[in-house]
């Protein structure tokens, strides 16, 4: 992130909850609410911010609950993309 904003882009963040708020703006990014799980949700974001590129970030590494990293890369991105 830090690098996409020094080089002037604007870079929305897509956050599940509010307690990554201020993380998100220290870096300088504009951080969005969505959680991942809910596609109109995402999709509303996405419609929103209208970006000209959507990086994939989506990871739980912070859980070693393997089933919960599976859920993430699977359903998680089939509402990303």
């Amino acid at each position: 992130l830090p690098m996409l904003i020094k080089n002037g882009h604007t870079v929305f963040a897509m956050i599940r909850n509010t307690s990554q708020v201020e993380a998100m703006k220290k870096v300088g990014a504009i951080p969005v609410i969505a959680d991942v799980f809910n596609r109109k949700a995402v999709f509303s974001v996405l419609e929103e911010t209208n970006p000209d590129v959507v990086i994939h970030q989506l990871t739980s590494l912070s859980s070693w609950d393997f089933e919960d990293n599976a859920k993430i890369r699977t359903k998680g991105t089939r509402n990303l993309v």
